[in-house]
């Protein structure tokens, strides 16, 4: 996977998928036209996730796959099937969501002391970017 020379990383969410750390810079229109929608339209099943994991069905491991390859389109020249292809545990599939989420505005930030799953739908886009190494 190449990293697109032509995108700000700097300020860039990292994640980590199959144990190796991709940085997800702010999205443009172009992800967040998939992205957007598609976590919308899962917020229930995640949320739903957190307490009874065996709630997950095909349709929303799907959807998780989506949003993950498109947020990595913004620095990456990946395709989903290269995403399919990746070794990735689902608590990485998780925390990747969550940081995706909260970059486009839909999650909110957990605080400090909060538990992970108490992220709840907002409309300001305000998180706090990973520092890349």
């Amino acid at each position: 996977m190449q990293l697109k020379h032509n995108v700000d990383c700097s300020g860039a969410e990292i994640v980590k998928l199959g144990g190796v750390e991709y940085f997800v810079p702010a999205l443009a229109v172009r992800q967040c036209r998939v992205v957007v929608p598609a976590l919308a339209g899962i917020l229930p099943q995640l949320a739903d996730l957190v307490t009874n994991p065996a709630a997950m069905t095909a349709k929303t491991y799907e959807t998780i796959v989506d949003v993950i390859a498109a947020a990595l389109t913004r620095a990456y020249d990946v395709s989903r099937d290269e995403v399919l292809d990746m070794v990735i545990g689902f608590d990485e599939m998780a925390e990747a969501i969550l940081k995706i989420g909260q970059q486009t505005g839909l999650l909110k930030p957990v605080a400090p002391g909060e538990p992970k799953g108490a992220e709840s739908p907002q409309t300001s886009t305000e998180s706090s970017p990973a520092i890349a190494n």
